[in-house]
């Protein structure tokens, strides 16, 4: 075999395993309504999630996914989006056999009329809620994806009194990285 037809050979191999082993791309949103601050949440499959979806050929961005899966699957659109911020990616694996997801996180603030008009249905059932975050805290039927984007805004946004030495230390907010394995 010329080393030419060797090299393309090994190229294509390695091509092909990459994609086989690559994680399969999405984006999701962590949605608060700015005047109740209850969060949306949507259910799939007896499990309560945040609203996701795909990364498609055409999308260029991880951004791009995340406001066409908005759209698609809630009806938001991005004019009425009041607050945006990622929280970063997350990889999320139901179990050991099923593959990869990196999941792009953002943090959504609508308001009071826009938070009224999303749903979610599938087959005409409505399976979408409003709730407030400390009772999302104590469901034990949210997803991975839920937990992380939970986990997430608690770090950046809730404070907690850390005790030392049986008093109280200074309050603090939890902060963390970008990139994330739950």
């Amino acid at each position: 075999m010329k080393e030419k037809d060797k090299g393309a050979k090994e190229s294509e191999a390695s091509t092909r395993e990459e994609r086989e082993t690559a994680p399969e791309l999405g984006a999701g949103g962590f949605i608060k309504n700015q005047q109740t601050g209850e969060f949306f949440l949507v259910e799939n499959e007896a499990r309560w999630s945040i609203p996701v979806g795909h990364k498609k050929k055409a999308d260029r961005t991880l951004r791009e996914t995340f406001f066409r899966e908005m759209k698609e699957e809630i009806g938001l659109e991005s004019e009425e989006i009041i607050w945006l911020e990622s929280f970063g990616t997350v990889f999320v694996q139901k179990d050991e056999n099923s593959p990869r997801k990196l999941f792009e996180i953002y943090y959504i603030k609508v308001g009071a009329q826009t938070a009224q008009k999303l749903k979610y249905s599938e087959k005409g059932k409505q399976l979408s809620v409003w709730l407030r975050r400390e009772k999302i805290e104590t469901m034990p039927n949210l997803d991975k994806l839920a937990k992380a984007a939970l986990r997430l805004y608690r770090e950046k946004y809730v404070s907690s009194k850390i005790i030392v030495g049986g008093g109280y230390d200074k309050e603090r907010v939890l902060s963390g990285g970008e990139n994330r394995q739950f």
